[in-house]
């Protein structure tokens, strides 16, 4: 209807609170999100809100761009999340960051360093149903896109699909060849351990197709987040070292 949402929002949180139902949210970062990261943890802190996860502002589907096209937003959203730890720590209790602790799952896995794709550039990794009986797979939002290459998206449909017809089909092959092929030219990146080759949607939204290599969503979501966790966690470190002092560097997986 055009109308914002923040207020209903709001009341049905207030409805899981008063029922002791847990939750958590997902905060939406554009441009504007990078100057108010004080005001922005003040607000989850106010309203009782500990467990938050931030999503960039990406461009995805009819998203054709994002506020975060913007000169020095490298610099400017590692800032942003470095403050945005740092408020989130001094928090009490502090607040859990979904990124954070994603990072330190990866970073703890035992088969860390080995894995060779992730669940949206493995093939049958996700598997999405329309109402209609279409089949998707890869990527869960390439549900219902439509592409020049790639055509619908779709690599079968119910109930007469079976494994042996997707795998055959010249949609899916055609999709599966560029995705592997954006996967190996991800495996030079310093970042591939932690991101696994990343979102093929992405690569098609920003590239237009998905046999590319970075985006502006890898390089915000893993690589600027990546950098500030690590960071903060060789400074908490260092700090808790008797005599020692952190000193910020430029961290690389």
């Amino acid at each position: 209807s055009g109308q914002g949402t923040h207020a209903r929002a709001m009341q049905g949180i207030d409805a899981l609170r008063r029922n002791g139902v847990p939750f958590h949210v997902i905060c939406v970062v554009g441009a504007a999100t990078l100057d108010a990261v004080e005001e922005l943890v003040d607000f989850f802190v106010a309203e009782g809100i500990r467990d938050v996860g931030f999503n960039i502002e990406e461009i995805e589907g009819a998203n054709r761009s994002s506020t975060l096209q913007c000169s020095d937003i490298d610099r400017r959203f590692r800032t942003f999340f470095m403050r945005l730890l740092e408020g989130a720590q001094a928090a009490d209790p502090p607040l859990v960051i979904r990124e954070r602790e994603e990072l330190l799952a990866t970073l703890r896995h035992p088969s860390f360093g080995r894995l060779t794709r992730n669940s949206q550039n493995d093939p049958l990794g996700f598997v999405s149903v329309s109402s209609r009986g279409d089949l998707y797979t890869f990527s869960p939002e390439l549900a219902g896109l439509t592409d020049p290459q790639y055509g619908d998206m779709a690599v079968g449909r119910l109930p007469g699909a079976d494994l042996a017809s997707i795998l055959a089909s010249p949609e899916f092959q055609r999709m599966w060849a560029d995705i592997e092929t954006g996967t190996e030219m991800c495996r030079s990146c310093a970042y591939f351990n932690l991101c696994l080759g990343g979102a093929p949607v992405n690569k098609l939204a920003e590239l237009g197709t998905f046999a590319g290599r970075e985006t502006l969503h890898c390089r915000l979501s893993h690589q600027a987040i990546a950098d500030a966790v690590l960071l903060q966690l060789e400074s908490t470190l260092g700090a808790g070292r008797s005599g020692a002092t952190a000193v910020p560097v430029e961290r690389r997986i």
